[in-house]
Formats: C-alpha cells, sequence, structure tokens
C-alpha cells in the first residue's frame, strides 16, 4: 500500500508519526493523521479545505481538544492504530472511486471523514464537512484548470528545494537527471519554481527509467530471471503482472532480497559480453550464479536509482547509500558503480542495521588474548591499531572496542571513511574530501576538543600518523585501522611513513591483527588425516613457530556438505586474532629499527600468538579446518 502514496500523502503520515511523539502516544491514531495532513499550507488538501471553508487552525483546535499528553510514549517508529489502518483502507477506496492511480492527501481526507468512528471523523464532520460534499469539492478542484492556484510561484534555491521536497540533494539531482522535476541554472546554480515541485509531490512515484529499455531485453531472458528468483517472488506480497518494465523491477527486488535473506554481505553484479555474473560473498567466500547479459543494464539501472545515483551517468565510478527493511529488520545497503570495458558493474554492499552491536566476549578470542587486550583498553592514553584487510572484521573489532572503553564518563570522537552504524556516547564524523573534511583534518579538530578517546578510519599517512601520536602524547587513547597483513607489518608501516622511531616506542601501546574464518558445520564434518597432505603437515610446524603447538593426538576436522549448511561445509563466522603488545624488549627492538623477522620473534617471545597459530588452535578445538586457516592467512 505504502508504494501506492504520493510523496505529499507520505509526508503527511511522517508528520502524524511527529505529532504522536509530542504527545507521547505508543500509536498513531486518526487525530495524528489530521494533524500531520493540514500541516502544510500549500498542499492540495489546504485548497479542499479553502474550498469549503473550514481553516486549518480550526481542525487543530479541535483536535487537541480531544488530546492528552501521553505516559508511555515509545520513539518515532510508531504503528498505527486499527482505526488509522481503517483510514487508510478507506483512502485507497476513495482514490479508485475517483480512478485516481495513487493515494494522495485528499484521498485521506476522505478517508478520515468515511471512517466516522475516529476522533478526526468526529471533528471534521462537527465543522460541517459530509463526505458528499467533501468529495464533490474534490472533483472539483481536480478539473480546474490552474493546478497553481493559491500556489507561491517563488524560485527555490536548491537547500530549499531539498527543504520542500523532505529529501536529499543527490535524490534531487535523481530527479533532475531523469526529467522527473524540472529546474532552471541561474549561472552555476539551480532554482526551482515552487509550483514544479508541489506538482511532483502530489502525482505518484515514477517507475525508475531503465538504462535498457523493456523491449531490448528479450522475453525469453526475463523469463530466465523471474524462474531464478521464484522463490522471493512466490514468498512476498508484490503484484507480479505481464508488465515488462515491472518484471525488470521486481527481479532487482527479488535479487536483492535474496542476498538479504541468504546473509550475503556483498553481492556483486558483474557483466561481460556472454553473461551478467552474480557473485554473492557469503560468510568470506563467493558463489556465483549467471543470467543473461541483456539484464545488466536495466539491473545496474534499478540499483543505482535504488541509491539516488544519477542513471545517466555511465563513465565514472558512484556511491550511494540507502536503508531496506525486509522482516522487520532494516539493512544498510551501500551501492557503488565502476565503468568497466563490459559496461557497469555494481557491488552492494549488505549490513544489519538491528543487529546488536557485538562486544569482545562475543569475537571468539581466546582467554589471553581477550585479557592483553582488556589491559591495552583501560589505559588512559595511547595508540591501538588494529590492522586487517577491509570487510574481514577489522571494523567490527573497533566497534566492540569502542562499546567497552565509552560510556557516559567519556567523550568519544570518530572519523569514519563510512560510519558503519551509530553507536551510543559517540560523536562521529564521516570523511568527506570534497569538502575538505579529511582524517587528517578531522583529528586536528579533535585535539581541541577536550576527546577522551579517538577513533580513526585509518593512519596511512605521516600527517595522520603523527597527529595520533599527538593524540597519545596528550593524554587520549586512540584506536585506529591500519592496513597491513599482520600485527608486526602494522607496527613498520608507521616506520616506513618515516614516523620516528621514539614515537612510535612510546605511543603505540598494542596491535591487533584480524582475520574472519567460516566455522565448520557440526553436522557434517568428518575426521582428517593431516599426515596425508605436507601442506598441512607444515602449517603444524608454523603454528609452533608462531606461538601455539599442537598436542599429540589432536582430531582435524574437514568440511563435507550437507542440508544444513546448504552444502557448503560451512555455517557462520569467526575471528582469528593476533595481539601485539609494546613490551620493552620490542621497543628497544623498534629504536634500532630490527627487520621484521626481529621483530616477529620477539613479539612472539612476549606472547603474541599469529594469526596462523590462533587459526591452526582453533581448527584443533574442531571450531574450523585447517584449509580455511589455510586459506586466509596465506
Amino acid at each position: 500500500m505504502w508504494q501506492r502514496f504520493t510523496e505529499r500523502a507520505r509526508k503527511a503520515v511522517f508528520y502524524a508519526q511527529e505529532e504522536a511523539v509530542k504527545w507521547n502516544q505508543s500509536f498513531v491514531g486518526s487525530e495524528h493523521l489530521l494533524l500531520g495532513l493540514v500541516r502544510e499550507d500549500d498542499s492540495f488538501t489546504a485548497r479542499i479545505l479553502d474550498r469549503i471553508g473550514v481553516s486549518r487552525a480550526q481542525i487543530c483546535a479541535e483536535v487537541q481538544k480531544h488530546l492528552s499528553p501521553g505516559t508511555d510514549g515509545q520513539g518515532e517508529d510508531l504503528m498505527l492504530t486499527p482505526g488509522a489502518k481503517q483510514v487508510i483502507d478507506l483512502a485507497y477506496a476513495e482514490a479508485k472511486r475517483l480512478k485516481d492511480p495513487y493515494i494522495g492527501g485528499e484521498h485521506l481526507l476522505l478517508g478520515l471523514i468515511a471512517e466516522q468512528e475516529g476522533i478526526a471523523a468526529r471533528v471534521l464532520i462537527g465543522l460541517g464537512m459530509t463526505l458528499e460534499t467533501t468529495r464533490e469539492q474534490v472533483q472539483k478542484a481536480q478539473k480546474d484548470a490552474v493546478d497553481a492556484q493559491g500556489i507561491s510561484a517563488e524560485l527555490l534555491t536548491l537547500d530549499e528545494a531539498v527543504k520542500c521536497l523532505g529529501t536529499s540533494k543527490p535524490t534531487l539531482y535523481r530527479l533532475l537527471g531523469q526529467g522527473e522535476i524540472k529546474g532552471l541554472k541561474v549561472g552555476r546554480q539551480w532554482r526551482f519554481r515552487k509550483t514544479d515541485l508541489v506538482a511532483y509531490m502530489e502525482r505518484g512515484p515514477a517507475p525508475a527509467t531503465p538504462a535498457t529499455t523493456p523491449s531490448a531485453v528479450p522475453r525469453e531472458d526475463l523469463e530466465k530471471v523471474m524462474a531464478f528468483l521464484n522463490y522471493e517472488l512466490t514468498h512476498s506480497d508484490w503484484d507480479v503482472n505481464d508488465d515488462e518494465t515491472m518484471h525488470l523491477s521486481l527481479a532487482a527486488r527479488a535479487l536483492l532480497a535474496d542476498a538479504l535473506r541468504t546473509g550475503v554481505s556483498a553481492l556483486h553484479l558483474e557483466p561481460d559480453a556472454n553473461v551478467l555474473l552474480i557473485r554473492s560473498r557469503i560468510q568470506g567466500a563467493l558463489e556465483e550464479k549467471t543470467l543473461p547479459p541483456s539484464l545488466a543494464g536495466p539491473l545496474t539501472a534499478e540499483y543505482k536509482a535504488l541509491a539516488g545515483l544519477n542513471a545517466g551517468e555511465t563513465q565514472l565510478p558512484q556511491e550511494g547509500q540507502v536503508i531496506i527493511q525486509q522482516e522487520g529488520k532494516d539493512y544498510d545497503v551501500r551501492v557503488s558503480t565502476l565503468p568497466t570495458i563490459s559496461g557497469e558493474a555494481v557491488t552492494l554492499h549488505i549490513s544489519e542495521r538491528s543487529l546488536a552491536q557485538p562486544g569482545l566476549s562475543d569475537l571468539g578470542l581466546m582467554p589471553e588474548d581477550s585479557e592483553r587486550v582488556q589491559t591495552l583498553l583501560r589505559q588512559s592514553k595511547g595508540i591501538v591499531l588494529v590492522t586487517g584487510t577491509a570487510g574481514l572484521g577489522r571494523t567490527t573489532f573497533l566497534y566492540a572496542c569502542l562499546s567497552q572503553v565509552t560510556g557516559p564518563g567519556k567523550k568519544t570522537l570518530t572519523i569514519e571513511d563510512p560510519v558503519a552504524s551509530p553507536l551510543p556516547y559517540v560523536t562521529q564524523m564521516q570523511v568527506n574530501p570534497s569538502a575538505g573534511l579529511t582524517i587528517a583534518a578531522a583529528l586536528r579538530a579533535f585535539l581541541r576538543q577536550d576527546a577522551d578517546i579517538i577513533l580513526a578510519a585509518s593512519l596511512g599517512d605521516l600527517e595522520t600518523v603523527q597527529l595520533a601520536m599527538e593524540a597519545s602524547l596528550s593524554g587520549q587513547l586512540v584506536l585506529a585501522a591500519q592496513k597491513a597483513d599482520d600485527a608486526v607489518s602494522a607496527l613498520t608501516s608507521l616506520l616506513e611513513l618515516d614516523a620516528k622511531p621514539p614515537l612510535v616506542a612510546a605511543t603505540v601501546t598494542g596491535i591487533v591483527a584480524v582475520r574472519l574464518v567460516r566455522e565448520v558445520c557440526n553436522a557434517c564434518k568428518q575426521p582428517q588425516d593431516v599426515s596425508a597432505s605436507p601442506v598441512l603437515k607444515g602449517l603444524l610446524s608454523q603454528a609452533a613457530a608462531g606461538g601455539y603447538q599442537v598436542p599429540a593426538g589432536t582430531v582435524f576436522f574437514q568440511a563435507t556438505g550437507c542440508e544444513q549448511c546448504r552444502g557448503r561445509g560451512y555455517i557462520g563466522e569467526m575471528g582469528l586474532y593476533e595481539v601485539l603488545t609494546m613490551t620493552e624488549p620490542l621497543a628497544e627492538a623498534v629504536l634500532r629499527r630490527a627487520p621484521v623477522n626481529e621483530l616477529a620473534a620477539i613479539a612472539v617471545s612476549g606472547g603474541m600468538r599469529t594469526l596462523l597459530a590462533d587459526g591452526v588452535r582453533k581448527a584443533a578445538a574442531g571450531k574450523t579446518t585447517l584449509e580455511e586457516v589455510l586459506r586466509v592467512t596465506s
């Protein structure tokens, strides 16, 4: 039903939620819908009321007589009361009666009167409004040739237009590019007629314009994709008809819905001359399927429209973000495009918003490693680096550290690229190079913000490293991500950036390297003869050198695959960790710029267990396999 609402009607519902929150109510009733509907004075509904002779002020005053502040308000995402839901159903019936394809504010007004029993109906009827007269005025207004009657023809700036539409700048640019909204170029600035914006809000939402027209997609290709996504289509309430454009839209929605349902963390659409390759990253590994190449353009266009990207720009990379709701869960979907010789490639990064942020105890750290990390975080100053490949647990670990140390008694500032998730008691910023907001600029500002804890997305150059060191020496705890293969490499990378060894030794208190491995399926795992593979035998000796000696008689397991794990042999993921702490011997080695091998040996002798050793230990415990450990550490 929500898809049938005009932009103006959607805003009325959002306003109704705000009214319910203002009165501290737990549900949105018909009275809140009425208050939301009459909030704006330049809407089609306002003109209807003017025709009838009822002022918005009268309506608000009468409704407020029936309202009293509640005591059990539950935030901003409120549900509709049964009466309010009935109003929506009646509004839909009125729209069909008037042969309107979408539900607008005028239909909501008719629905409020038709409901008869709610506060809104009693107020409107008490003011002399009847269903028949109001419906008659709606029909007359629709036939009125002067659509802009009572509406200002002033020119609005870009920011004013964004505010008027209740949208974002990227979305407004997309609407401009698709011709959905008209704009005027005054010098280098955009200006918009208010009448054009209101006309857009009063009509229904337009479908996304595909890069390839439906007629360019063979019918058999459409049938293939609909069969491929049959599960999602048959388990949804989507209206599946014979319209080819609708089939393309449904295919894009179903493909994304399937990714959300099956736990995909990244969905890749990679075009080729002969095939559209669909690759899904599940638990760190890629699985692939193929679709006809004619679908590449339309599916790409659908996802670009979803994320508010410029549909006409195909020669430059673009990035956007959208929040998707499915089965009561909210998902962040970051869409990025890449022009290739075969067409635009699209990647959708997916993360569940509603998941509770895991703590350190949830990440699979061995007890001794957990205690070493806790010791690092209990210090009031110093730099703690978290290193690893992007997408393999680095941000999750940093957020777990933040949840451990931040709170009402600490001022915490972050500069991220991008912000992965909102955190309590944390002031978060996102890198914006076009506006001059770099990591270095943010760190420089943080030094004047009386912060206790600072998180930086990366220390990738000498300036950011020096600023992090300055913060540490000023008594602040600095957490930072670093791109390196392991903990010792992260340490030497600071020296390679020309950071002074005495400052590195004095400020860096610890480094944690992170990798994610898949957990072996307990339902189908089978014992494995390690002695039959020289490669796996070699892993055991490397683990011993890295701080873990495999006990005699240890049984390792291999993945096989069953119905429970969908033939993968693995279910879930867990972390491998390498925790380096700055001991005196290691600090002395840093001062004399000792080689990597010597630094690693000193770190192991000081209690560090390498990533490979931690993986072998977890494989020995039956949690994963040696093949999986080899995959992520080689």
